[in-house]
């Protein structure tokens, strides 16, 4: 993806809970930083598994940039700066 100025940007997608705090401030966070995210609730999947990509437990949120899925903690450190 291309931005306005002929950046190259990440895709990022993020799937969440609804009432997940960690998701909210992964969110804002993203979001303040000027990051385009495509949310994707899973709420009422029932489990992280719905998502795939090899995931296999209730850890949220669940971080995609392009392909690569990020594992948490440092799912969100790369953005920390």
């Amino acid at each position: 993806m291309v931005d306005n100025q002929g950046d190259v940007v990440a895709r990022i997608t993020i799937y969440l809970r609804a009432g997940c705090k960690h998701c909210a401030d992964a969110v804002r966070m993203l979001k303040d930083q000027g990051h385009q995210l495509k949310s994707i609730s899973i709420s009422g999947s029932g489990s992280i598994t719905a998502i795939g990509s090899g995931a296999s437990h209730d850890t949220h949120p669940v971080i995609f940039v392009g392909d690569k899925r990020l594992n948490p903690p440092d799912a969100l450190a790369m953005f920390a700066n």
